[in-house]
């Protein structure tokens, strides 16, 4: 096999290990994440320059074989050491590989200009243009689409379900034009007509998926939104109520004046002293509990204490959170009311005497540490500290998370079920 196929095919896998290194966020550091898809890079290129010595067909045998290859190890490491749903990491990496079809099409077109398949330049100008374009587009990825992927709220799983099934689609036609195009390039024929048609075709579905993608994202946010509008009416009910008792209490002040009057005028001053104590618990516990100076977190934090109380479950909290946080109010009240509510619900189900609730939040100059305890019966089947049946709250967690660039994770010890979160800041 000629040298240039082998340069080719080794910056091929070498293009796909930054690509896949910096498609979506990864499970484990950065370092290490590197490390993996560079020694996978350089063990899988060593074999395929082996296999390329010691198989006897043809070039365009070997090259099908090896873009194979290229494609089920690149996969099968993506999806291993990404995070985020299986199906969006397949529409992902499904729109990747339509985008390096494309790519190595039109790097051949443009080739065909200058030399035909028959002759050497072909292929040097064809791979010359293809690793421009396949590693020249990985920096407008990184910097500017990467992050808006990210941010994408769309909790449902299976919405992305008919976009990955359009994108296996379009990669086929491509990986077929990819396979039968290279070598019939010629300005004479309809080959072109054909390949910027369907280019044409994948450019406009691709507008209309990020179009679908985009309004997804908006029905998330407003399901967030509606939530976040929820606590915020649940919290002027609640001041309503209590403003309601404020009233009747101060109506009836001057008769707790003139019976205390009484009492000291009877010459019993203890009783009088214990019924200011009785009546100084009463205003106290007429009053607003405040838990922070950080207007969303105690206004939700508010909300679920009246919930907790109607349920007889005990709520402690800590919060030393009092500034504004570089979060969005929506993603802080999604996050938050979701850990509350499985909270509550999973305590509510306990059959412990003593249902309880806690909360911690805490920053210092690098993170925002939340821990939320809780009595349960059930357990949770976790993997690497994550339930593994997620429903919606857990997947509204994990997504605020993913977005924060967060840490997620759960432990149950002796019927209490513990989730820690921590945010970069």
């Amino acid at each position: 096999m000629e040298v240039y196929h082998m340069i080719g095919l080794s910056l091929i896998f070498f293009a796909h290990s930054l690509w896949c290194l910096n498609l979506y966020d990864n499970k484990l550091s950065k370092r290490l994440s590197e490390g993996i898809y560079f020694s996978i890079d350089i063990v899988v290129t060593f074999l395929c320059i082996c296999f390329c010595l010691i198989y006897d067909g043809n070039n365009n045998q070997k090259i099908t074989v090896l873009f194979f290859v290229a494609f089920v190890i690149v996969s099968t490491t993506f999806f291993l050491l990404s995070k985020g749903y299986f199906f969006k990491k397949l529409f992902l990496i499904f729109t990747y590989y339509i985008f390096f079809c494309i790519a190595h099409n039109l790097s051949y077109l443009i080739a065909s200009c200058f030399a035909t398949p028959a002759e050497t330049p072909y292929y040097l100008i064809g791979i010359s243009i293809r690793s421009i374009l396949h590693i020249g587009a990985l920096i407008p990825y990184v910097f500017w689409v990467k992050e808006r992927i990210l941010k994408v709220r769309v909790y449902d799983k299976k919405q992305w379900i008919p976009l990955c099934a359009v994108s296996i689609l379009f990669f086929c036609l491509h990986s077929v034009w990819l396979a039968v195009g290279t070598n019939v390039w010629n300005y004479h024929t309809y080959d072109v007509v054909i390949f910027l048609l369907l280019l044409v075709v994948t450019f406009g579905l691709y507008v209309i998926i990020i179009y679908t993608i985009n309004y997804m994202n908006a029905c998330a946010e407003n399901d967030q939104v509606k939530l976040h509008s929820k606590f915020l009416l649940d919290q002027i009910q609640n001041y309503e109520r209590s403003e309601e008792k404020n009233s009747q209490f101060r109506h009836d002040v001057r008769h707790h004046l003139l019976h205390m009057a009484n009492l000291i005028d009877a010459g019993n001053p203890k009783a009088a002293l214990d019924y200011i104590e009785e009546y100084d618990k009463v205003v106290l516990s007429l009053s607003q509990k405040r838990y922070c100076t950080n207007a969303v977190i105690n206004n939700l934090l508010s909300s679920y204490g009246a919930r907790f109380q109607e349920r007889n479950i005990a709520f402690s909290v800590k919060c030393q959170v009092n500034e504004k946080l570089k979060m969005k109010d929506i993603d802080l009240v999604s996050m938050l009311g979701n850990l509350l509510e499985n909270a509550m619900h999973a305590s509510e189900k306990s059959t412990k005497e003593t249902k309880m609730t806690a909360i911690y939040l805490t920053r210092n100059d690098h993170h925002l540490m939340i821990v939320c305890e809780n009595t349960c019966d059930e357990p949770l089947e976790l993997v690497d500290g994550i339930p593994k049946n997620k429903g919606i709250g857990i997947l509204s967690i994990l997504n605020v998370c993913q977005i924060y660039h967060g840490q997620v994770r759960y432990q149950i010890t002796n019927g209490i079920c513990s989730v820690c979160i921590a945010f970069p800041l």
